[in-house]
């Protein structure tokens, strides 16, 4: 902390404008760590019990939580649960073999979750509710909880095996903090002056790749292409600054509100047109 505090005065020291830095500072300190649930519905009342344990981390200001409970009526559910996982810190997975049998969950919850995983962009926290065959799965690579891969169900006294799951996400969210703090740091304190806090403040990134759309609606990209190819583009450079999930959830917010619309390719699986709706 003592370190953060010399980077800040430090820049400070070369702007006028403490206020807006300071307050610009004290946003970033306050992000919350994003968490999705997935699980099957069967399963309901595990993660019901579940909330009650976390609650002190919302408390805390420590956690920001998603459940498909959260859906609103008239919302596109799928578009919204996409969203919802790519925006994710840590996607946690209620095992069970109900949950293990779901397509649905397989096809859709559990490939995102394991693609952000391998890019280092979010933290993958199975949890065993029942006994199940989770050692089979993808999941046998993970570290599981409650503590020694124990079902929650099968513990005598199922409060111990909430307690054990909370403190082994507690770490998990403790290394997310430490690691959004260090990026932010060396992102927006190190080499910061005030001229590019405003600059960062006033772009309008949805907007950016709306844009970008907008003018080769005709090409057929990848997200790596946008990223690379795109951000050669005179005005468009700011896409190379942008991660793959950071350009996912935008492209998933602008199809949810009909914006543009996606067409696979026939020949590739991760090349899209984007047909942007006038």
């Amino acid at each position: 902390m003592y370190k953060e505090l010399l980077l800040l005065l430090d820049v400070l020291d070369k702007s006028k404008e403490f206020d807006d830095i300071l307050k610009y500072w004290k946003s970033i300190k306050k992000e919350k760590v994003k968490i999705f649930f997935s699980y099957a519905h069967k399963d309901r009342e595990y993660l019901e019990e579940f909330k009650e344990y976390i609650k002190i981390f919302e408390r805390n200001e420590l956690v920001e939580r998603w459940d498909d409970n959260e859906l609103i009526v008239g919302e596109k559910w799928d578009y919204s649960i996409k969203e919802k996982i790519y925006s994710a810190d840590i996607i946690i997975f209620l095992l069970s073999s109900t949950s293990l049998a779901s397509d649905h969950i397989y096809n859709h919850e559990l490939k995102i979750a394991f693609e952000l995983k391998e890019m280092g962009e979010s933290y993958v926290v199975p949890i065993i509710i029942k006994e199940c065959l989770w050692d089979m799965t993808e999941f046998s690579e993970f570290q599981i909880l409650p503590l020694d891969g124990k079902a929650v169900n099968s513990w005598t006294i199922r409060e111990e095996a909430w307690a054990s799951v909370s403190r082994g996400l507690k770490k998990a969210i403790d290394n997310i903090v430490e690691s959004k703090q260090k990026s932010m740091q060396i992102k927006n304190t190190k080499n910061l002056n005030y001229k590019s806090v405003k600059e960062n403040k006033s772009i309008d990134k949805k907007q950016v790749i709306s844009n970008f759309l907008e003018i080769y609606s005709r090409w057929w990209f990848s997200i790596p292409r946008i990223i690379n190819w795109g951000g050669e583009r005179s005005n468009f450079e700011i896409l190379n600054n942008m991660s793959r999930k950071e350009i996912e959830l935008i492209l998933l917010i602008l199809e949810k509100e009909n914006i543009i619309k996606s067409k696979l390719s026939e020949k590739n699986k991760d090349i899209y047109l984007y047909k942007y709706n006038n």
